[in-house]
């Protein structure tokens, strides 16, 4: 019954929300959010098993019945927490800027001043050309392929056929990453290595792509079907990161903000993802990846969780070791912890414009680099264990973007 009436609410508010949202920008931002909590709600909410009046409760405070499988949620500690309907608030902190770091392409020119930390870019994916941006590459372009359509002035682009290059990075070692040029959560993600094999179309090996052998003719499909993507060099994780899980690139997620009262940035909170069989080559949360809290100040892992929070089953499984090979998480110490925080603390410094940012970091053997910077920081996961909204830097900070 109440399923069928969430559906109901949801189908009635869509033009509702598009009316007000015409005449009146800040409350159509505001129903924006709710029309998303809805979705939430009819998609996860009939799994979660709780009274009614716990369902309304927490829809008072800003929370869908979700929230109730991962968090430790109570009158008596609601505001150590950032709600749902807060979170979707802080989508607009960066304000036009989101659109440039929601674009990887522009994501990447925003960042050039920081080059070391970041992968070799080598151009935009359409269908079977690639659009070269020679500027990104970092000198790791290997040979150029034919089939090019345009010379690259120094700072140019130059179209090439997509296989074709592909196959020039691979045979110089350098396996790349197609990702979509808009999107997040690790979706449509495709890790590119060479398979070793014969080039025939008909061999199975010439190609591995998410760890599963592609003949020359399925690996040229996938490349025809895929539209805006971008191609990125492939980076190599650091040993510890390989120990904790040798199937995925295993990222640092940090999240900057801006301390109005010092004119400087500050981590306010900071875990590890790591990949499992469920979400690799990837490390995802929302694919099935652990979530490793970090101390901040000493890099310390903290707990490991497999938490449920999109899709169903709904709910938090603890872990000391990875449930998957028995290596040890909990207590041991990221490598080169505090240069990490002061690299990233540098690179917030020099993007006051965007005050808000969500880092994804792969610790490497000489340093880091800089995979995904993220505009809309997921924060309501972040709150299994520790809850940052007792920071006061952190609640100043949502305060002065009106989240609170």
């Amino acid at each position: 019954m109440i399923d069928a009436v969430m559906r109901a609410a949801y189908s009635a508010g869509q033009p509702l929300y598009r009316r007000v949202k015409a005449a009146y920008p800040e409350l159509g931002r505001r129903a924006s959010v709710l029309l998303g909590m809805l979705r939430y709600e009819l998609t996860t909410g009939p799994t979660v098993s709780i009274p009614l009046g716990r369902r309304l409760w927490l829809w008072r405070e800003g929370f869908t019945s979700r929230a109730d499988g991962f968090l430790d949620l109570s009158p008596e500690r609601r505001h150590r927490y950032l709600s749902e309907y807060q979170e979707g608030l802080t989508y607009r902190i960066n304000g036009r800027w989101k659109a440039v770091l929601d674009n990887k392409l522009s994501a990447h020119a925003l960042l050039l001043p920081f080059e070391e930390h970041l992968p070799a870019l080598f151009g935009l994916l359409d269908g079977n050309r690639i659009q070269r941006y020679p500027a990104y590459e970092q000198g790791k372009g290997g040979p150029t392929p034919s089939g090019r359509s345009g010379e690259a002035a120094d700072g140019g682009t130059e179209s090439v056929d997509a296989v074709e290059y592909i196959d020039a990075l691979l045979d110089a070692g350098v396996p790349v990453v197609l990702k979509p040029l808009f999107g997040a959560g690790g979706k449509g993600v495709y890790v590119v290595e060479s398979g070793g094999a014969t080039d025939a179309t008909d061999t199975p090996g010439r190609y591995r792509v998410n760890g599963d052998d592609r003949t020359e003719a399925e690996f040229t499909a996938l490349v025809d079907g895929l539209e805006e993507y971008v191609v990125q060099e492939y980076v190599e994780q650091s040993a510890f990161m390989d120990e904790l899980y040798p199937e995925s690139a295993n990222t640092v997620r940090f999240v900057t903000m801006w301390d109005y009262s010092t004119g400087e940035p500050f981590i306010a909170w900071a875990h590890v993802r790591i990949g499992s069989p469920a979400s690799a080559p990837l490390d995802n949360i929302s694919r099935g990846g652990l979530q490793a809290g970090v101390d901040v100040e000493t890099g310390e892992l903290l707990y490991a969780a497999d938490i449920g929070d999109k899709v169903p089953p709904i709910g938090v499984d603890w872990y000391d070791d990875h449930p998957a090979t028995g290596e040890p998480i909990v207590g041991r110490t990221v490598p080169g912890w505090d240069d990490l925080v002061a690299e990233v603390r540098r690179m917030a410094a020099g993007l006051p414009q965007c005050p808000y940012l969500g880092w994804d970091v792969l610790p490497t053997d000489d340093g880091f680099r800089v995979v995904e910077v993220n505009a809309s920081p997921g924060m309501l996961n972040t709150q299994v264990k520790r809850q940052f909204m007792t920071d006061p830097r952190v609640r100043r900070f949502y305060e002065h973007h009106g989240v609170l």
